[in-house]
């Protein structure tokens, strides 16, 4: 990529390293499996068979089909968004801790993860 666009590295955090491209566009890598951040991830994903996933590893997603379909139930999505979140398993960091390796989730075969 340096050979066809100006790449500057700007800095780090604990879950991304973070680049420039030429200038202007700036660009995250998040290391899942060399440096997990599994503790302190408060993200989810959304699939676009309209699933939440909340882990890249896990391989259970939630349906929202259903609040979302024929017409929006707010009240009731919302409601169902925070109980699933409260259901965040451990993450990589467990698979890590055992020495084992996770099956690929469907939604990490979505994003080539």
């Amino acid at each position: 990529m340096q050979e066809k666009r100006k790449v500057k590295f700007i800095g780090a955090d604990d879950i991304e390293r973070i680049y420039l491209v030429d200038d202007e566009i700036q660009i995250g890598f998040i290391s899942t499996v060399s440096h997990p951040f599994c503790q302190g991830c408060s993200r989810i994903r959304l699939s676009s068979d309209r699933k939440i996933y909340l882990c890249l590893f896990d391989p259970q997603g939630y349906d929202i089909k259903k609040f979302v379909r024929p017409k929006l139930n707010e009240d009731e999505l919302c409601k169902f968004i925070h109980y699933v979140v409260k259901l965040k398993p451990e993450g990589f960091i467990k698979f890590k801790r055992e020495g084992t390796l996770p099956k690929m989730s469907p939604i990490m075969k979505q994003i080539d993860g």
